[in-house]
C-alpha cells in the first residue's frame, strides 16, 4: 500500500462540504469558473506533484471527475497520452487565478 500522508499537506484538508465539491462538479457545473475556483486550492499547494502523480496512475480507474495537482481530468487524459494539448487550458486558467487576486 502507498504511503499517502503527504495528503495531510494538501491546501484542500478540511475544506468545507460546499468547497469539497467544488473539486467535483457535476456536468451541468463543469464550466470555466468552476475550474478557477477549484484550482485556487491548487494552485500553490505544497502536494500537487504527488497529488497529481497518484491521479495519472489511476489509467484503469474511472477517472472522469475531479480536480487533481491544478489538472481537470481532460487535462489528466492528455498528459497520459503525452499530448501537449493540456497548456492550451492549464496556462490560461492559471493567468485567470493568479490576476484575479
Amino acid at each position: 500500500m502507498k504511503d499517502l500522508r503527504w495528503r495531510e499537506a494538501a491546501n484542500c484538508v478540511g475544506v468545507s462540504k460546499s468547497d469539497y465539491n467544488t473539486f467535483f462538479p457535476n456536468e451541468d457545473d463543469v464550466k470555466r469558473t468552476r475550474w478557477d475556483e477549484a484550482f485556487r486550492f491548487c494552485v500553490d499547494c505544497p502536494v500537487r506533484k504527488p497529488c497529481l502523480d497518484v491521479a495519472l496512475q489511476r489509467d484503469g480507474v474511472d477517472d472522469r471527475y475531479g480536480m487533481f495537482g491544478g489538472y481537470t481530468p481532460k487535462e489528466r487524459r492528455w498528459l497520459r497520452r503525452g499530448l501537449d494539448h493540456w497548456q492550451e487550458t492549464y496556462y490560461p486558467r492559471l493567468e485567470r487565478v493568479r490576476n484575479s487576486d
